[in-house]
């Protein structure tokens, strides 16, 4: 179970004076507002706002404008404070820089790894279509080669054998004109020996 905390009483009429009063700045009476005994005192010294004393709204008391309080004074920083704030700032700005350097780094690393990877690739690639064109292309030029041969023999046997009916030709013509001079002159020879039998005779 929690343990409840007595609360000073507010004087709603100290409120409604301190609402009424025109210059801001003026600072309000706190032992006014706590009822101004000896041993209401001390607890007012320590005593929540009214938001905090049950009430929601010092605006539904007074029924008037709500002074804010003034702010405490600000505390002075240590100069020793703002040093350490600066070297740690320097030294997570290191931290940074030298986490950027290892990425860019590391990246730089991969980058170079993936481009000599891609190099590989393109040129087992280029070397394959190269292989492939050449395998094509040695395969034509052997089939036109052979297909040039067996035309060139072709054409070679025709005209081996146009040369042979030829030759024959020449051949025969040039026996027969031979042995039609050789038969004249036998037959001039015997019909001169045949007329000096005549003669003779």
């Amino acid at each position: 179970m929690g343990t409840q905390t007595s609360k000073a009483p507010v004087d709603v009429k100290a409120l409604k004076d301190i609402s009424k009063k025109k210059d801001p700045k003026e600072k309000p009476d706190i032992q006014a507002l706590a009822g101004g005994d000896g041993a209401q005192k001390e607890s007012s010294a320590t005593a929540s706002p009214p938001e905090q004393l049950g009430c929601l709204d010092q605006g539904a008391v007074t029924g008037e404008e709500v002074i804010a309080p003034a702010e405490p004074p600000a505390e002075k920083k240590d100069p020793r404070d703002q040093s350490a704030i600066t070297i740690q700032s320097w030294w997570r700005g290191q931290l940074v820089r030298r986490t950027l350097h290892h990425a860019t780094l590391s990246v730089l690393v991969i980058q170079r790894w993936w481009r000599q990877v891609a190099f590989k690739q393109r040129e087992e690639r280029r070397v394959k279509a190269l292989m492939t064109y050449m395998r094509t292309e040695k395969a034509t030029v052997l089939l036109q080669s052979l297909v040039r041969r067996w035309l060139a023999r072709t054409q070679y046997k025709k005209y081996q054998r146009a040369a042979l009916v030829l030759q024959n030709s020449w051949r025969q013509y040039t026996y027969h004109r031979e042995s039609m001079v050789w038969a004249g002159k036998k037959m001039a020879d015997e019909a001169v020996d045949l007329i000096i039998e005549i003669a003779v005779g």
